[in-house]
């Protein structure tokens, strides 16, 4: 089969590989469509702990099952999304639905070869746990792979418990802080402010989601922005969808009294000591989440969404090439001129 090898870092070369074989109790799905995510590019690019090249990447993805076996029970022909990550089953985490605060986790595109090729073999404990989430019929594949970060983003705006009438402010208009948008706007947000550095990304929204604010930040001031639209009190709730150290920093100065703040997009190892005004929390009695993944909860809840076209996820997965262009697709990423990438092996 062929596949996308990350052969080490900055470098990607599609050629053929062994196709796999399923596990017993496991499947094998043919890739139907693996969207590109930030991860995958900062592993590109950076490296990361988990991963030693070659590798094949890609944990946002739909497939069709292909083969099976009595005891995986996922009769062939299905079509899934994966939740890409499976935790251990017995620990108290576990035990209590927080399934992706495991620390014995194991993910697809980490530990096990991921879905930027034709084929990929899912282990037995990913079926086991139902990480194998139906697609209907009325949702595309390529929609259908963004199951697992909408997930997540689902799992942000309950933490902050993102509700009627809240000040939202998104650091980051990439295909994430698209999603957040479209999830604050479902919770009740009164106003949503975007902000980013790139005109292309705040262009591409406002595209398509007109009745947004949008501040390139570094050209005018959000702060005062934010002010401004809210009678010098300050947001209720902001989002950081991106990895830069500063919007952390800046997240706080945003906020009104009693205020949350997630800080959403992780930071590159080398950039995550951040030096933040924590009088800032304590004099405004601020909330501050951490958050990373997503309960089986979120995932079932999430491919609803697309079901039933709450979101306006069109305007999220703005691209789709064949396997031979993923190089392309990252760049689209990186330069901003596309928000999610979806990639298509057998096209």
């Amino acid at each position: 089969m062929k596949a996308a090898v990350f052969e080490e870092i900055g470098v990607v070369t599609v050629k053929e590989v062994p196709k796999p074989v399923a596990e017993p109790g496991g499947v094998l799905l043919k890739v139907e469509a693996g969207t590109i995510c930030g991860t995958d590019i900062r592993i590109f690019r950076n490296g990361h702990k988990k991963v030693s090249f070659p590798w094949i990447l890609g944990h946002e993805f739909v497939g069709t099952v292909v083969q099976t076996d009595d005891e995986a029970q996922a009769p062939l022909g299905n079509r899934v999304a994966v939740m890409p990550g499976v935790s251990c089953g017995n620990c108290e985490a576990c035990a209590s639905g927080r399934i992706h605060l495991c620390s014995a986790t194991r993910s697809i595109g980490y530990h096990v070869p991921g879905a930027f090729a034709e084929y990929v073999a899912i282990p037995s404990d990913f079926v086991k746990y139902k990480h194998l989430v139906p697609v209907p019929d009325n949702v595309k594949s390529s929609y259908a792979a963004v199951m697992e970060p909408l997930a997540v983003v689902l799992n942000a705006h309950e933490r902050a418990y993102t509700h009627l009438n809240d000040v939202v402010v998104i650091l980051g208009a990439g295909p994430i802080g698209a999603m957040h948008c479209e999830i604050a706007r479902l919770r009740g947000a009164k106003t949503i402010i975007v902000a980013d550095i790139l005109d292309s990304r705040l262009a591409q929204m406002q595209k398509h989601f007109p009745s947004l604010v949008y501040v390139n930040s570094k050209d005018e001031n959000l702060l005062e922005v934010v002010q401004s639209l809210t009678s010098r009190l300050g947001a209720d709730v902001v989002i950081t969808a991106n990895s830069s150290p500063q919007a952390q920093v800046q997240s706080l100065e945003l906020l009104a009294p009693r205020g949350r703040v997630v800080f959403f997009g992780g930071l590159p190892p080398a950039k995550s000591i951040v030096a933040l005004d924590t009088n800032i929390i304590h004099y405004n009695e601020l909330e501050v989440y951490g958050l990373y993944g997503s309960s089986m909860k979120h995932n079932y809840q999430s491919m609803q969404m697309l079901q039933n076209g709450s979101i306006n996820i069109e305007a999220i997965v703005t691209h789709e090439l064949p396997l031979a262009d993923i190089r392309s697709g990252i760049e689209l990423v990186e330069q901003g001129d596309a928000m999610r990438v979806a990639i298509l092996p057998h096209n």
